[in-house]
């Protein structure tokens, strides 16, 4: 598959001129520990630093990807530029909730400001509470229901409730790859 994703990434250079190619890579942690494969590291390593191919490589994971950079044999190592992305603030946070929504659903603004209070611009808290609210409202669509399509405050709490009793295999991980003084950390926060 390697060599055939290189031509096809040869063929794409006519195409996009002076654009490029942009490959986005979640769970990057597991790329360097050998979970994807033993020939993927080099690979990636080799489309970063060839400029012959038209691609930017985005790599999305925890902390530990700044921490493979340092790290002589990491495929990150002196190629890659890092950006943290962290907490929306309350008008971004809105954004998150209303723009896949628009359209179908309007919020209250009441609803809006409880959802930035409960996750505090969280994003992966945002979606996931965005998402049950689409949910719910389908369920009952779906159903043969009728509702309202104004999501009130009770609705986004009914709905941070759902969210709260459902597992969550990001938060478990960041749990696991903690020390014990992170959790207590977030055992008091919490």
């Amino acid at each position: 598959p390697y060599p055939d994703f290189k031509g096809f990434l040869l063929g794409l250079k006519p195409q996009l001129g002076l654009q490029r190619f942009l490959l986005m890579l979640d769970e990057a942690d597991l790329i360097p520990q050998r979970k994807l494969g033993d020939l993927l590291p080099g690979f990636l390593r080799a489309l970063m630093q060839e400029p012959e191919y038209p691609m930017l490589l985005l790599f999305c994971g925890t902390h530990a990807l700044k921490r493979m950079s340092l790290e002589y044999s990491s495929i990150l190592f002196n190629t890659a530029q890092f950006r943290t992305v962290s907490y929306l603030t309350a008008p971004e946070s809105a954004e998150v909730l209303e723009k896949p929504a628009r359209d179908i659903l309007e919020f209250d603004p009441a609803a809006l400001d409880n959802a930035y209070h409960l996750t505090r611009g969280q994003p992966l808290l945002l979606q996931s509470l965005g998402a049950t609210l689409i949910n719910r409202f389908n369920a009952v669509v779906l159903g043969g229901g009728e509702r309202s399509n104004y999501v009130t405050l009770s609705d986004l709490d009914k709905a941070a409730a759902e969210l709260a009793q459902q597992d969550n295999a990001a938060f478990e991980q960041h749990w696991q790859d903690s020390d014990a003084a992170t959790h207590r950390v977030l055992a008091a926060l919490a």
